[in-house]
Parts: C-alpha cells; sequence; structure tokens
C-alpha cells in the first residue's frame, strides 16, 4: 500500500513539476513576444522619426529651391524691362537725332 501511495505521490510531484515547467515555459514566450514587439515599436519610431525628419529636409529643400527660382525669374524680368527702357530711350533719341537732321536739312536747302 506504501508503494502505491508513493507512486501517487511521485505522480502528482511530476505532474505538478511539468505544470510549472509549462507555466515557466508560456512566461518566457510571453515575455519574449513583449520583448520582440517593445523593440519593434521603438525601431519603428525611430524610422518614423527618421522620415519625418527627411520629408521636413527634403520640403525645407524645395522651398529654398522655389525661392531660388522666384528670384531668378524676378531678376530676369527686372532685366527685360531695363533692357526694354534702354531701348525705348534709344529709339527714342535715334528719333530726336533723325527729326533734327531732317529739320537741319530743310533749313539749308532752303537757305
Amino acid at each position: 500500500m506504501m508503494t502505491n501511495a508513493m507512486n501517487q505521490k511521485d505522480w502528482a510531484d511530476q505532474q505538478v513539476r511539468e505544470r510549472n515547467y509549462l507555466e515557466s515555459q508560456i512566461k518566457a514566450e510571453e515575455d519574449a513576444y513583449a520583448h520582440q514587439t517593445e523593440t519593434i515599436t521603438r525601431m519603428r519610431g525611430i524610422m518614423e522619426d527618421e522620415n519625418t525628419i527627411k520629408r521636413q529636409q527634403a520640403y525645407k529643400e524645395l522651398q529654398a529651391y522655389n525661392k531660388r527660382l522666384a528670384l531668378e525669374k524676378r531678376m530676369r524680368e527686372e532685366s527685360w524691362k531695363q533692357d526694354q527702357a534702354h531701348q525705348d530711350k534709344l529709339e527714342t533719341t535715334l528719333t530726336d537725332h533723325h527729326e533734327n537732321l531732317s529739320a537741319f536739312g530743310k533749313t539749308t536747302r532752303t537757305a
């Protein structure tokens, strides 16, 4: 009878050990999964931050490029206006000079 009681106790102890082992395995898996999830979440956050910084930098570069293009356009337009004003002045001067020569020629022929 004693042997039967010892066998039952050994069996019960073995069941407790197996249950404890399984529980520790489940806990270890849950801890590993939690750690993996935390690591992935942290890495994702880092990558999103880097991506945000890159986008902001690209946007700033685009703004600077657009400002440079706008300045170049204003400079071209101003240069064109100045050239037009110069051409207008030259044309006026030549027209006045031509009219003065024509008038001078008329007065010298009649004299």
